[in-house]
C-alpha cells in the first residue's frame, strides 16, 4: 500500500486574495477526499476564518520572516509532529525559506510542495536563493511559459518542476450562474447598458487605472457603456492606488457610468453582469478571473502575457493586446463589437475547453501521484 500524504497548508499572509482563496479551497478538497489536511495559519486572519467556517483544522502560527525564522519553524516542526504532518504545502514565495526549515527538522523526512502562484521577477541564482530553492521536493507551476521561466530565472531542478493546471471545482463555481439581469440587480446597474467588467484586487499590477483611461477613449465612440470594477485593496497595504482611480474617475467627469463595488464571492453575478471581462493584468501568473470568464461563456479581453495569453490561446479564445496600450485595446474592443459572432464562438470554444482541461478533480489526482511517489522514496531510505 502506498503512503499516503498528510498535508499541512502553511499560509502566513494575513491577506485575502486569490493566493490565499486558493490554499483554503485546495485544503477542503483534500478534505472531501478523505485526506488528512490541516491549514496552519496567521489567527484571525482571513485564512483562519474561512478555514474555521469550511471547519477545516486549523494551527495557529505567527506571520514569519521572509528570510527565514528558525523559533517559529522550530515551533511549526512540533505542530507537524503533533498532526504526523508528512507533506507541507506552501503557495506564497514568502514561506519558502521557513517551510525550507521545518523540513530540516523533520531530518528531510517530509516533502516540500511549492504550488507556484506568482512570477519570479527577477532572477534568484544567488547561492543562498539556490540553497532555499532546493529544499522544495515538488514544484507544481500551472502553465508552461511559467515553468520556463522558473527554469531560466533559478538554478532549481528542471526534473522537479511539474506543469499541472490550476484546477477549479466547477460544479461550485458554475452552481453561482445566475441570470443577466439578476447579476445587473445585485450592482444595481443599467438593464440595458453596454457593461464592461473588471475583478481582482485594486492595486496597481491589475490595471485598473489603465482600463478607466482607455474606457474614457471607448466613450467618445460608444456612449452607451458602463464600466464595473470589482475588487478590494489588500489590507496590509496602505497605498494610494485606488484613490488615485477614484480621483481618475472624478476628473474625467464619469462617476455615472463607472462602478466600483466591494468583491464578494458571489462571482457568478459579476460574470453575469458583464458583457465582457477584461484581464488588464501587465503579468498574471496564471489568470484565475481568465479562467473563470471562460468557464462562464464570457467575451475576454486579455493582455497579450503572462497566463491570459497562454489560457486564451493566443487568441483563439479571446482578444488580446499589449499591456498598456490604449490604441489596442480599444481596436481589440472594436473587434468584439464588429463581429459579435466570431466573439460569441470564441467565447463558446473557450468555455468548452476550460471544463474539459481545469477540474479540480484532475489538479488532485496528478499532485497525489506525485505525493505518494515522492513518500514512497523516502520510505524506502528510512527501512
Amino acid at each position: 500500500m502506498l503512503p499516503q500524504p498528510t498535508i499541512g497548508f502553511y499560509c502566513s499572509s494575513v491577506n485575502w486574495s486569490g493566493l490565499e482563496m486558493s490554499l483554503v479551497k485546495r485544503a477542503r478538497w483534500w478534505k472531501e477526499r478523505g485526506q488528512q489536511a490541516v491549514v496552519f495559519c496567521v489567527d484571525e486572519s482571513p485564512v483562519y476564518k474561512k478555514s474555521k467556517e469550511e471547519l477545516l483544522r486549523i494551527e495557529r502560527v505567527f506571520r514569519n520572516k521572509r528570510t527565514g525564522d528558525r523559533p517559529n519553524a522550530r515551533r511549526v516542526y512540533g505542530l507537524c509532529e503533533k498532526h504526523q504532518i508528512n507533506v507541507l504545502w506552501i503557495r506564497d514565495s514568502r514561506d519558502i525559506a521557513i517551510a525550507g526549515q521545518v523540513k530540516r527538522f523533520s531530518g528531510n523526512r517530509m516533502v516540500l510542495l511549492y504550488q507556484q502562484a506568482t512570477h519570479f521577477g527577477a532572477r534568484m541564482k544567488g547561492w543562498m536563493q539556490t540553497r532555499r530553492l532546493n529544499r522544495i521536493d515538488i514544484w507544481v507551476t500551472p502553465l508552461e511559459f511559467l515553468g520556463r521561466q522558473v527554469m531560466g530565472r533559478t538554478n532549481f531542478p528542471s526534473e522537479r518542476i511539474h506543469v499541472i493546471p490550476t484546477g477549479v471545482d466547477i460544479q461550485q463555481l458554475l452552481f453561482q450562474t445566475v441570470e443577466k439581469s439578476a447579476g445587473r440587480m445585485r450592482y444595481n446597474l443599467d438593464a440595458n447598458a453596454t457593461l464592461i467588467g473588471i475583478i481582482g484586487r485594486i492595486d496597481p499590477s491589475k490595471g485598473q487605472l489603465f482600463l478607466v483611461s482607455a474606457f474614457a477613449e471607448l466613450r467618445k465612440n460608444h456612449p452607451e457603456l458602463h464600466l464595473l470594477i470589482v475588487g478590494e485593496r489588500k489590507e496590509e497595504e496602505n497605498n494610494s492606488y485606488e484613490e488615485d482611480v477614484k480621483k481618475l474617475i472624478a476628473k474625467l467627469g464619469m462617476k455615472s457610468v463607472i462602478h466600483i463595488r466591494p468583491f464578494s464571492e458571489d462571482v457568478g453575478s459579476f460574470y453575469a453582469a458583464a458583457d465582457i471581462v477584461v484581464v488588464a493584468t501587465k503579468a498574471e501568473t496564471f489568470a484565475m478571473v481568465t479562467l473563470e470568464a471562460m468557464l462562464f461563456g464570457c467575451r475576454i479581453i486579455g493582455t497579450n502575457s503572462g497566463g491570459s495569453a497562454e489560457l486564451l490561446g493566443g487568441g483563439d479564445f479571446g482578444e488580446l493586446y499589449t499591456p498598456d496600450n490604449i490604441r489596442e485595446f480599444c481596436q481589440a474592443f472594436e473587434t468584439v463589437m464588429v463581429d459579435e459572432d466570431r466573439s460569441i464562438e470564441k467565447a463558446r470554444n473557450a468555455r468548452i475547453f476550460a471544463r474539459e482541461r481545469f477540474t479540480h478533480h484532475q489538479e488532485c489526482e496528478e499532485i497525489q501521484y506525485l505525493l505518494e511517489k515522492h513518500l514512497t522514496e523516502i520510505a524506502k531510505k528510512s527501512s
